[in-house]
């Protein structure tokens, strides 16, 4: 099966709500660093020829299956995530 760019760009942004929910409820997630750099290249390279209204659309049906959602871009990579996944000294705090 082939994904669209579309479909990646909505999984890998559902799958780091959950980071972000994991962080919160639990205090500790795992790195996700695999689809942050997935979703920084394809939005790189393919910025122009997404479908945002398509992501848009249908991201909200997704999260909602695994019982996550938003309210703004900063809620996905939020300080507390991005301090926590990337930041070593973050680990001890």
């Amino acid at each position: 099966m082939l994904y669209s760019l579309e479909e990646i760009v909505r999984e890998k942004l559902r799958a780091t709500l959950q980071n972000v929910k994991k962080l919160h409820e639990a205090g500790w997630t795992r790195s996700r660093a695999r689809d942050d750099y997935d979703l920084w290249r394809i939005l790189l390279i393919y910025k122009e020829n997404l479908n945002r209204v398509e992501i848009l659309d249908v991201l909200p049906h997704k999260c909602s299956e695994k019982s996550v959602s938003w309210n703004t871009p900063d809620d996905f990579f939020n300080e507390a995530y991005l301090k926590r996944a990337y930041d070593p000294r973050g680990i001890n705090d």
